[in-house]
């Protein structure tokens, strides 16, 4: 077990009850940085966080997961500190490294649908780069090359699990009852789903390994 911190040691801020989120030792450096100058979203961090302990440990109970004992129970009450089988390249450090960006991605677009946070921080583009560069960075300037490709390739595809976790709603509009035309809109990503989701990935990547060779 290592106290240095990863790319997705964050969701240790579910473990802690820090005064200021963003000086946690749940984050790195950088991602303290990060925090500092979007202080808008720490709320979305603690929630995000939190939600993905939650999942996790509601969806690794075994034998919901065939085949697996992981639980995940042990391993992320640890966070920041990163046992073996987290700061590995494995489908259980793939899991989490989705599960917590894709929650990332939900929590921040909850957070400004509540009004709270001003309409131009919550800018597509604005949004997408904080979850982008918070959840990637620690892959990108500490680990070796192929782990780091892995973790942000695994960090991409929970960002795209949240926008899958979207429903589809319509309602029907006419006048006694009938349906002369149909709207339709899109529900704000449902952690519930994405959660459903992440297992889903988990379970089929259960055989993959990285060749002995990178």
């Amino acid at each position: 077990m290592t106290t240095t911190t990863e790319s997705f040691s964050w969701i240790g801020l579910a473990n802690q009850k820090p005064s200021s989120i963003c000086d946690s030792t749940s984050l790195s450096f950088i991602q303290r940085r990060l925090c500092k100058m979007n202080s808008q979203f720490e709320p979305a961090l603690i929630s995000a966080a939190k939600y993905a302990t939650k999942i996790c440990y509601e969806s690794m109970v075994p034998p919901k997961i065939q085949n697996r004992s992981w639980s995940c129970l042990e391993d992320i009450q640890k966070l920041p500190f990163m046992t073996s089988k987290l700061k590995n390249a494995t489908p259980e450090s793939a899991y989490l490294h989705g599960l917590s960006s894709g929650q990332l991605i939900i929590a921040v677009y909850k957070l400004c649908q509540t009004g709270s946070v001003d309409s131009r921080t919550c800018d597509e583009n604005r949004v997408s780069n904080f979850v982008t560069e918070f959840t990637s960075v620690m892959s990108i300037v500490k680990r070796k090359k192929s782990v780091g490709q892995i973790e942000i390739h695994n960090s991409r595809v929970g960002r795209g699990l949240a926008w899958k976790s979207q429903k589809s709603l319509c309602k029907c509009h006419g006048t006694s009852g009938s349906c002369l035309a149909t709207t339709c809109w899109q529900t704000a990503p449902l952690a519930e789903n994405l959660g459903r989701l992440a297992v889903e990935k988990y379970s089929k990547s259960i055989g993959i390994r990285m060749p002995s060779h990178t």
